[in-house]
């Protein structure tokens, strides 16, 4: 009977404890940074007929190859003007970026986090047949790729705690660019998870969609528009880092 009730008293300590580390994935909520975050809830978004919705980045860089192919040594500018919407920016991803694993900044830029411009990464492509980066590169250049065609240049991170149960609470984090047509949000990353179609009616429901698609448990998220803080994201020469801790 003591054990028993000694028992119970340690669970309840050490949930009260870690209640406010723990989030269930189906309590996903928005932790705005700043009030760009806001911007989301403003119908600022082109409207796209459905049949532009994208699809599986494979079935689309088949259906596109030539043209997609034909961008590797074109300057990075002509490959803005002829990418012109979320399945083309998918194909070139596809075709052209791979994710480099953990220490990709690190040995290809020699800094830890660091996430060059469209047009650095897009230099790259003389020198090797696809483009190591890791998720905030990928999430550039979608962005980078549509920004001209009307779509606001939004990064979606997603945050999750490594172990709950260890002695520090790290959080690791991803990003993907976030766009939203008239049939719903969708997202483009240089995974393949990271490829969701525009059709969820709320971010919670994307971040879900990705988490089943990568199984992860991304517990949280936020938005920023990368074109606030760096005006020219896509053709500079600077480090264009948005805040990502342990990205993956």
């Amino acid at each position: 009977m003591v054990s028993s009730l000694v028992r119970k008293f340690l669970v309840l300590t050490i949930a009260t404890y870690l209640s406010p580390y723990i989030v269930p994935t189906h309590q996903l909520r928005e932790k705005p940074v700043n009030a760009e975050a806001r911007v989301l809830e403003k119908d600022i978004f082109p409207v796209l007929s459905p049949d532009m919705q994208i699809a599986l980045p494979e079935i689309y860089a088949l259906k596109m190859q030539e043209k997609i192919n034909s961008l590797k040594l074109l300057p990075y500018t002509d490959a803005m003007e002829s990418i012109t919407t979320p399945e083309e920016a998918a194909a070139y991803i596809t075709a052209f970026m791979e994710h480099g694993g953990e220490t990709i900044d690190s040995r290809i830029y020699f800094e830890p986090d660091y996430c060059a411009s469209f047009k650095v990464m897009h230099q790259r492509l003389m020198h090797c047949k696809k483009i190591a980066d890791d998720c905030d590169g990928g999430a550039l250049a979608a962005a980078a790729l549509l920004q001209d065609n009307g779509f606001p240049s939004h990064i979606l991170i997603l945050e999750t705690f490594q172990s709950p149960y260890s002695r520090m609470l790290k959080t690791t984090s991803h990003a993907v660019f976030l766009y939203r047509t008239q049939t719903g949000f969708g997202s483009l990353g240089i995974n393949p998870s990271d490829m969701q179609q525009p059709v969820h009616k709320n971010i919670s429901s994307l971040v879900r969609q990705i988490n089943t698609a990568s199984k992860q448990n991304y517990q949280r998220f936020s938005v920023y528009d990368l074109s606030r803080k760096y005006a020219d994201f896509a053709s500079n020469n600077k480090n264009n880092d948005v805040y990502i801790s342990g990205s993956e």
